[in-house]
């Protein structure tokens, strides 16, 4: 576990135990209405942190999807539907959206990606290759890579934002 994660859990902690300290204070003075308004915020912001991969699986929209896929300068020109949304991790998040795309949107996704200069066909599932491209990732805001491995057609794109976190999409 890194230092990152255990410095907000240490905090999440403290800002847990702030709000029930606030309710108690209040409410033993006789003003539980008082305590309730201002430890409610902390409360609702600590619940709010322990699930917000939850929250954001949930609440990923299309345009939340059109957004993603312009990282990988992919653009869905019909209607599609979300089957599964699922965010893992902190504080390096992990998400997985499978969609239902139309057989034209797939045909020309798949002729984009065969028709890039570097498309090779590979042996192996190559995620992440961030790791081996870093020197050319830090010279760049946008990398992508399109291969084919088995019958699927991929184009990992990986987008530094903020100069400090890349952004990986496999499509």
């Amino acid at each position: 576990m890194g230092v990152g994660i255990l410095i907000g859990m240490f905090t999440l902690i403290i800002l847990f135990i702030f709000s029930i300290s606030i309710f108690i204070f209040f409410k033993r003075k006789n003003k539980t209405k008082i305590g309730l308004i201002i430890s409610l915020p902390f409360f609702v912001f600590c619940i709010y942190l322990i699930f917000m991969n939850s929250f954001d699986a949930i609440f990923q929209s299309k345009n939340d999807v059109k957004e993603d896929l312009k990282y990988a300068q992919i653009e869905l020109l019909e209607d599609f539907k979300v089957l599964n949304n699922k965010v893992t991790g902190m504080p390096e998040r992990f998400q997985k959206t499978i969609l239902r795309i139309s057989k034209n949107d797939k045909k020309r996704i798949i002729s984009l990606i065969e028709n890039e200069k570097d498309f090779t066909t590979r042996e192996k599932k190559c995620y992440f290759e961030c790791f081996e491209y870093s020197g050319i990732l830090m010279k760049n805001t946008t990398y992508l890579v399109n291969y084919k491995f088995n019958n699927e057609y991929v184009r990992e794109a990986y987008y530094k934002k903020d100069n400090f976190v890349p952004i990986i999409l496999v499509v």
